[in-house]
């Protein structure tokens, strides 16, 4: 039987990886499409 404290364990960090990567993405891609309507 798998520990199912280590099953919530990896994904936990599966998705904050994810998460962080899709924020990452997000903010690099929104930031110059701001600055550009802005000016």
């Amino acid at each position: 039987m798998i520990n199912a404290c280590l099953i919530i364990r990896l994904f936990g960090f599966f998705n904050t990886l994810i998460l962080g990567s899709a924020l990452k993405s997000m903010l690099t891609s929104d930031i110059p499409v701001i600055n550009i309507k802005e000016h």
